[in-house]
Order: C-alpha cells, then structure tokens, then sequence
C-alpha cells in the first residue's frame, strides 16, 4: 500500500506541478546560476546510498584557494525563499518516483552521519527516507537532534497508511505556515557531531529508569558502578569499574571521553563526584554548599545557621565522650545518627545515656565521614517534599505526610499521604526558597524532609536528587512531571518549560502503603512467591504496586531497621485522602506472600472495606 501510494502520488504531482517546476528551474538559472538542481548522496532503505535531488538555494563562489565560500556568503534570496517554502524540495517526487525515497519517512541525511549513529538511531534506515515525516511536524528544524532521532524512531515502530496522511495533512499546514522549515543541514540546522554522552553516577536498580531515559533518547550512555555485576551495565554502552564517590576517577574518565554530562539519580552518595567533574569541565552541577548539606547533615545545620534560616539545635560528635558532652547541652529525648547517610541508618531514639552507649557505635560505623549528630527532638508531625528548582526560584513542590510505626522502625515511614494536613504548599515554598537561596541551588531536582513543631517548619535533611523511597513516583502522579526527563535535562543545561515534561496523569490525593515486616504484617524469611497482584491491581484507586527493591532477584521479608528492609508497596490515586487509604488496604488484602515449603509469610487478617 505504501508504494503504490508513492507512485501514484508522486506521479501525479510532478505532472501536475510540471509548469512550476519547470519556471522554479528557469528562476534559478537566472538568479543562483548553474546547475539547476543539487545532487548529493544519502543514505536511503538499509544505509544503500542514493542520489537525492532538490533544486540548488546556493551559489558555487569559492575563495582565492578553490574551496567553498561558507554558506551565509553563497545565500541568495531566492534560495531562501525557496527553503522556506518548502519548494527546493520538489526535485524529490523523482526520487520517490524511482522508489529511493517514500513520501513520508525519517528525513534522508547526510552520508558522514552513518559512522557517528547509535545502534537505536540506525534504526531509521529500517525504511526508505521521506520528504517529510513524524520529526518534520513536530517540530521540523526547532528540535534537538536527540529529539529529532526520537520522533524518526517513533515512526518506524509506528507506521502505518493512516499515520502516513495524517503527517502528510499536518505538513501541508506547517509549509502553507511557514513554520520551522525544513533547511538543509548546515543551514540553520546545527550539523549532527555526534551522540550526547552522559555519563551515569551509579547502576543499581534505583538508577535504572534514568539509564534507560537516556538510552531511548538515543544519548551514549557511560555507567559507573563499583559493582561490575550491576543490573544497569547490561543497558548502558560502556561500563566502567568506579565507586561513585571515587572523585578523581570519575574526573579523569570524564574528562578523557568529554561527557556532555554528568547525571545520577535516588542516591546521595555521587554528589561530590558530579560536583567536582562538573566544575572542572564546565558542565552543569550542584553548588558546593548544596553538594555539604546533601551529604552531611553537619554542614547542613551549619550553612542554615548561618543563613539565618529558622533550624533547629544539634551538636556533632566522632567519639562516645563527645556524643555523652554533647547530650548535656541536649533535653532528652533526642535523636542520634549518622551525619551523612539517609535511609534512617544508623537512627536512634535517645531517652538517656544508656540508649547513647548503647547505639552510638551503631551510628558511627553508617557514617563515611566518622561523625555522628545529635538533634533536638521535634515532637511532631514530620512531611515529604519534593520540589523543583529553575533560575533559583520552586517553581513546583508538594508536600506528603510521613506516617510511621508506634512501636518499630524509629522514623521508618509505613505510608506515604498527599497532600499534607499539617503543612500549606504556600509555607512550605516560602521556608524551602529560603533554604535554596542558603545552599546556592540554581536547577535541581530537591528532596527536603521537615519537622513541623510548636514553633512551625524546621529542616530535617535534603538532598539535591531525585528521591527514593518511592517519592518520585508519588511526585509524578501528584505533577504528571516526568522527574527522570527533567534531571537529564538539568544536567545538559537545557530545561524546558515545565509543561513540556508532563507524562502522567495526576491525581488530587495519592498514598504509599508500605508492607512489611512490622506491626505484625508480614513474618521474616525468604519470599519465594507472590500471588494476588492481578486482583490487587484491580481495586479501584490503585495505580501501581511492586516489591520495594529489585523484584528480579531473590526476595527476602526482613526485620525492619532502616528504610531498605522495606518489602512491598501500593501506591493508590483518588480525589480524598480517606478514598485512597482504603484502596491500598484492600489491595494489599488480596496480596499473598509464601515463603519455603508453602509457608504463608502474611499475619495481618483484614476484610475488604465497602
């Protein structure tokens, strides 16, 4: 059908525009001069190179030397007329006539490009080259070549005859518009160099979604990773054996294979390295303040003191006599951990210097930098942000409560609930502006997590990253932003509006139902089946529900001492808080975990709500 609609079509036009042609043919000869038409090899079907025709929009002037004169001298203005209208184009039908080409299909480019693809790009030769295509009319010259080679591959895995008019209709509205014509490259057009290269700070299953994200864009995908077994390197097109938090290393490579830049995503722990490579190779990255507070609580509390942000009292410690001087100057209870890990590790509740002696060994061996801090209990609700930065400014936050367990887990959430009841997004924005000006943030993705007390909003910590525990996704169903598209722009220097980035559907109430090994829920041991998800996934309100860490290796239901013995989670959408509540309950009803020899690992007995 595509063929044959090719030959028709493109017969029919070159009889009917014979006249045009033909006066086209004689105004260039009188204004641009000879040959009529520009000839030049493409890559066409399977990269078989063929002659494409379009009538010439440049004089042949050279300089004293025999070369070219570059192209803005050899311009004429009947040649740009003839771009913008689309009309050096029509020489084309030839070659469609021929069968080189297709009426629509990936834009033919140059011949130099093939070496420079990736092997996601080579996929546009997968069909003949058009005249016009999905690329053309969305966009035509005003997208990048990352987005450019997106839509070529979008209409490869999509194309169809109904597909094809619908491009040829619009295409008619953009030429008869005037709107982004399509210019020969070396034009306006920015020659393609090559592949954006990103090098990606981690490889764990946290990181994958931005691996992935980078790899369909069509960038060169780098991956550091201390674990060379790591599930990310078998999607990234090189792999280097690199602790993320090895600066120099990091540095070294990047500087060696001139990334375009440097991204990681869920973990704290590559900040530094993004930081140090960023600024030595002039690339997008954290502020030096952003990059302390994010990895040490310390320095957090230090830079807000000193910015005359509100923050509340704290004192640091290396050893156990300063951690018991310190308590002295502290009202217990207080809340000891490790400066500069998240996760809860290395989280306690202090009571009295009992508890101290007790876990304060625990707490310095979480922490990388050998300190500990000890903060002034907040005896109050605590809430999740998630915010977006642009030129300074938030120009997107929600705010979700954080509930927790009574009696297990200290300060481990059991669920997530948006929006908050305790705090306005109004307050929350103001106080976070003032903790962005503090730390120098300019673009980034944030993660602050607040005390809200008798004295109103406190800091608890930040990160300049996109969170975990599943956070991101919460965000995304709250925004419909895309946080993963967004970093990766962030990191290229190339931010959009945010309206460009919205990809899902949003909901007014969203919670995160976390079950575990807690309060009763689940026994300890190995997993070795789960069944009931299709039902769950089927409870009204319920929009996604999955093991908490990587479902594709062995499955173990642990005591729950920190945020990582986290087992499963629901995540529920809905217009009332109390609607979505009672939609993850139910669906986590239907939920059965078994472990070894059968053994049924649920404990919490719960019926169905009306």
């Amino acid at each position: 059908m595509k063929r044959l609609f090719d030959i028709f079509f493109s017969a029919f036009l070159l009889i009917l525009l014979s006249p045009l042609l033909i006066l086209i043919a004689m105004l260039v000869w009188i204004f641009i001069g000879r040959p009529v038409f520009f000839v030049q090899m493409r890559p066409g079907l399977g990269e078989k190179p063929f002659s494409m025709v379009k009538f010439r929009t440049m004089t042949n002037e050279k300089d004293s030397s025999g070369f070219y004169l570059p192209n803005n001298l050899r311009e004429t203005k009947f040649g740009n007329f003839l771009r913008k209208t689309s009309l050096d184009e029509l020489p084309e039908f030839w070659n469609v006539l021929k069968g080189d080409m297709s009426i629509v299909g990936p834009r033919p480019l140059l011949m130099e490009y093939l070496s420079l693809y990736n092997d996601q790009q080579r996929k546009r030769h997968k069909l003949k080259p058009g005249i016009t295509g999905w690329s053309q009319i969305n966009g035509r010259n005003g997208v990048s070549w990352s987005e450019r080679f997106e839509h070529d591959i979008w209409y490869i895995d999509h194309c169809s005859f109904r597909l094809d008019i619908k491009i040829l209709w619009r295409t008619l509205g953009k030429v008869l518009s005037r709107d982004g014509t399509i210019l020969e490259e070396g034009t306006t057009m920015t020659r393609f160099k090559g592949n954006t290269k990103i090098l990606i700070l981690g490889g764990g299953w946290d990181q994958l979604p931005i691996i992935q994200k980078s790899k369909d864009r069509g960038y060169d995908t780098i991956l550091v990773d201390g674990d060379e077994n790591c599930i990310g390197r078998s999607y990234s097109d090189d792999f280097y054996k690199i602790g993320t938090r090895d600066y120099k290393k990091i540095y070294e490579l990047a500087s060696a294979l001139d990334v375009d830049a440097i991204s990681y995503m869920i973990t704290e722990s590559p900040i530094y390295s993004a930081y140090y490579s960023g600024l030595r190779l002039n690339l997008p990255h954290p502020s030096r303040k952003s990059v302390d507070a994010t990895f040490s609580k310390i320095k957090m509390r230090e830079i807000l003191s000193k910015s005359g942000v509100p923050d509340i009292k704290f004192f640091k410690a290396s050893n156990l006599g300063e951690a018991i001087v310190a308590a002295k100057n502290l009202s217990f209870p207080f809340v000891m951990k490790s400066a500069d890990v998240g996760g809860q590790l290395g989280l306690f509740f202090v009571e009295n210097i009992s508890d101290i002696e007790k876990n304060f060994d625990q707490s310095l061996k979480n922490s990388v930098s050998g300190e500990v801090i000890l903060e002034e209990f907040i005896d109050g609700p605590e809430v999740n942000g998630v915010a977006i930065v642009i030129d300074g400014e938030v120009r997107e936050m929600i705010a979700s409560d954080r509930i927790k367990s009574d009696n297990q887990g200290f300060g481990i959430v059991q669920r997530h609930l948006y929006p908050s009841k305790h705090v306005s997004k109004g307050e929350l924005i103001s106080y976070t502006n003032k903790i962005v000006k503090a730390l120098e943030i300019e673009n980034a993705i944030i993660f602050p997590q607040f005390f809200v007390g008798n004295n109103g909003i406190s800091l608890c910590e930040i990160g300049e990253r996109i969170p975990g525990g599943v956070m991101k996704e919460l965000f995304e169903f709250a925004t419909g932003i895309d946080l993963v598209d967004l970093q990766l722009d962030i990191s290229l220097g190339q931010v959009k509006k945010l309206s460009c980035y919205m990809s899902y559907d949003t909901y007014p109430a969203i919670t995160v139902k976390f079950i575990n090994a807690v309060n009763d829920q689940l026994l300890t041991g190995k997993v070795v089946k789960i069944s009931g998800e299709s039902d769950a996934l089927n409870v009204p309100g319920v929009l996604k529900l999955e093991t908490y860490n990587n479902p594709h290796v062995e499955q173990n239901i642990r005591h729950l001492s920190n945020a990582r013995d986290r087992f499963y989670y629901v995540i529920s959408g809905g217009d009332t808080t109390d609607f979505v509540v009672r939609s993850s309950n139910a669906a986590s009803c239907f939920l059965s975990f078994k472990g070894e020899d059968d053994r049924e690992m649920n404990l919490l007995q719960c019926k169905l709500e009306a």
